[in-house]
């Protein structure tokens, strides 16, 4: 099965064929070599990139099981939905910050220290930053930040 494959990084879009099961092997951006398993979003499959709903998935794991083994609704957006707002709102400020009119997304040559990151904003947790948000959200985002390279290095392994 062909798919089209857009990515997060650079927008750009491709195709790629999939085998029987649905899964894609890893595939690469050709505009800017990020890295992408799994399924895709883009024709109305799961894109691996922003969920994570096949990151972790071997050949054996059944997609749509994973999928509902996974409560991002009742797991996590329902417990803290004004601190995930709260994080959008500073990925939406950070990127008309270092990437000024242009359509939302992480722009992963801007910083790449997101531990020190985080630990400075840690030092001033319970305060504004000088462009009005607060500290603790920006640890929020720059833990996300991380998790989300760590998970992603692992299964390059």
């Amino acid at each position: 099965m062909r798919v089209a494959i857009k990515c997060l990084k650079c927008e750009h879009v491709w195709h790629t064929d999939q085998d029987d099961s649905g899964r894609r092997k890893q595939s690469e951006c050709p505009n800017c070599e990020s890295k992408y398993l799994g399924c895709n979003v883009f024709d109305g499959q799961c894109d691996c990139n922003a969920c994570g709903f096949c990151f972790n998935m071997d050949d054996t794991t059944d997609h749509h099981q994973a999928r509902k083994e996974t409560p991002i609704y009742s797991g996590v957006l329902k417990y803290f939905p004004l601190a995930i707002a709260e994080v959008a709102r500073c990925s939406r400020a950070g990127n008309e910050q270092h990437n000024p009119g242009t359509p939302l997304h992480w722009d992963r040559s801007k910083s790449g220290d997101e531990l020190d990151a985080l630990a400075r904003h840690l030092m001033d947790a319970g305060t504004m930053d000088a462009d009005g948000i607060l500290h603790d959200v920006k640890v929020a985002w720059r833990a996300l930040a991380n998790l989300q390279k760590v998970l992603e290095k692992k299964e390059q392994v």
